[in-house]
């Protein structure tokens, strides 16, 4: 101590700094140095099943046992559209340089058929994105210039035009907003079509020569073409046999024939103060239901668009401007279809990512002392250059907002796309890309030292709309009253 006491003031800076230097690397590399916990398996261990939220959760080995009992996979129709007009605010298109890079994402390597709306300027694009050893059948319609062309929207561009007007000034408290000036009511009119592409591509010919009836399809779905915005694609989507037991199981939730449900993925429950909500007050604009990707069998997609039309009408006489896709909202949100989970939750099915009640513990919590001082978010995982948020309430699974397309995917897709968002595998799109090709580099040299902790990506259980309610609101909660009358239509 006398000799510490003998040194100049300069000398014991120094020591101290050093010290200093070595107690912070000790302490920010212990956050992570330890065992590597990464799970090969994904089914729940048995520490983690007494844990109330793995009710919500099904083992990998359940899930393909189920899917391999499927002898008679269904036929599945996906339905898209890419429509090409001037925004409201400018010239420039919304059928811009990356709806076109996600064209052969989408077209070129899924295996399930597509009907898809476009027109004839575009159509030669779409063709040549689906390519010549594409293994899905391509129908293409040129049937319609724009979304105002469809027999539900048809004359409605000043009905349309008015009421975004009437949005906007709702929203002037955000000023400025570049959401609400860009798009155009034909953008949003868009939205409010793909109820009616769907039907329509039911009861359309087959490439326009041959007709079919609804038995030629068992499952026929929506999805945007944001939807396969990432390089990490999946071809088996959504998986014949793994859509059959999701709609069996629903079925046995719901007490619904499997013919009437319809699957909609959801990011949110509704607040609590949408307890009274009656179908009066108007659409329910929060984000509740995700409408990039949706669908079910023939006779539930009739209902479907029947229904949606109906509320659509019916909000627009009363006035609302929420009739329409507001712009502030992102372009999977549909007031509408909120409103019709509300009035009709029998008849709905989900997978919900975000469940509070099935958090393993890998979201949004602290991993030692750094975190807990400092609330730091160190991103140590190798797939960050890709965007997407790899740690969520079901584990390593990738973007949360579309976990469907992993949970609808089959089970040699989901284990190929667990394994390379743990970087144990390859990419599932091309599998002479290891898992961290170019990836590594964009990481800091002493994170790729150090073992990841990682918890795999887990399965969970179907849901139906109607416990996802009565979980919100309370178990006395009672539907409202449905009064809008429904009438029979043939576009």
């Amino acid at each position: 101590m006398a000799r510490i006491l003998r040194l100049s003031p300069l000398q014991r800076n120094t020591i101290t700094c050093i010290a200093l230097f070595i107690i912070t690397n000790i302490v920010v590399i212990s956050q992570y140095w330890g065992p590597r916990t990464l799970a090969l398996s994904s089914s729940p261990s048995d520490s983690d099943s007494k844990d109330v939220g793995h009710i919500f959760l099904k083992s990998e080995s359940e899930a393909q046992e189920e899917e391999d009992a499927i002898l008679n996979p269904p036929r599945i129709l996906l339905v898209s559209a890419l429509f090409d007009f001037p925004t409201a605010r400018s010239s420039v298109s919304n059928a811009s340089h990356q709806y076109f890079e996600y064209l052969p994402r989408f077209l070129g390597s899924i295996t399930n058929d597509v009907y898809f709306y476009t027109t004839p300027d575009l159509a030669p694009a779409v063709r040549a994105a689906h390519g010549s050893d594409a293994a899905s059948n391509l129908m293409v319609d040129t049937s319609f210039m724009s979304p105002f062309d469809i027999p539900p929207l048809k004359g409605r561009e000043l009905v349309y035009s008015r009421m975004r007007n009437a949005a906007r000034n709702i929203d002037t408290t955000n000023e400025g907003d570049e959401a609400d000036i860009v798009h155009s009511p034909k953008t949003l009119a868009l939205r409010n079509a793909k109820m009616f592409f769907l039907e329509h591509a039911i009861q359309s010919s087959r490439g326009g020569e041959e007709n079919y009836s609804d038995n030629d399809y068992d499952y026929i779905f929506w999805v945007d073409l944001t939807v396969f915005n990432d390089d990490q694609s999946y071809v088996s989507f959504p998986g014949p046999a793994r859509v059959e037991t999701v709609w069996k199981e629903g079925s046995l939730l719901t007490g619904s024939p499997k013919e009437d449900l319809l699957f909609f993925p959801i990011d949110q429950a509704p607040p609590p103060d949408m307890h009274d909500w009656t179908e009066d007050m108007g659409p329910i604009e929060t984000n509740f239901t995700q409408g990039s990707f949706f669908g079910g069998p023939p006779r539930s997609i009739k209902w479907l668009s029947k229904s949606f039309y109906a509320y659509h009408d019916y909000f627009i006489q009363l006035g609302f401007a929420s009739a329409l896709p507001r712009a502030r909202l992102p372009s999977h949100r549909m007031g509408i279809v909120n409103t019709l989970l509300m009035m009709y939750p029998e008849r709905f099915i989900t997978v919900w990512p975000s469940d509070p009640e099935v958090n393993l513990g890998t979201k949004n919590k602290p991993k030692g002392l750094i975190h807990s001082l400092f609330n730091i978010n160190w991103k140590i995982n190798l797939n960050q250059a890709s965007g997407a948020q790899v740690k969520g309430y079901l584990g390593e699974c990738g973007d949360e907002q579309v976990y469907y397309q992993w949970w609808l995917s089959g089970h040699e897709a989901r284990e190929a796309a667990r394994n390379w968002w743990n970087g144990l595998g390859r990419d599932p799109r091309d599998p002479t890309r290891l898992f961290n090709d170019n990836r590594a580099a964009e990481t800091d040299w002493w994170k790729t030292m150090v073992p990841v902790q990682s918890t795999p990506c887990h399965l969970s259980r179907v849901l139906s709309v109607e416990s996802v309610l009565h979980r919100t609101f309370g178990e006395g909660w009672q539907v409202p009253t449905a009064t809008v009358t429904k009438p029979s239509r043939s576009w």
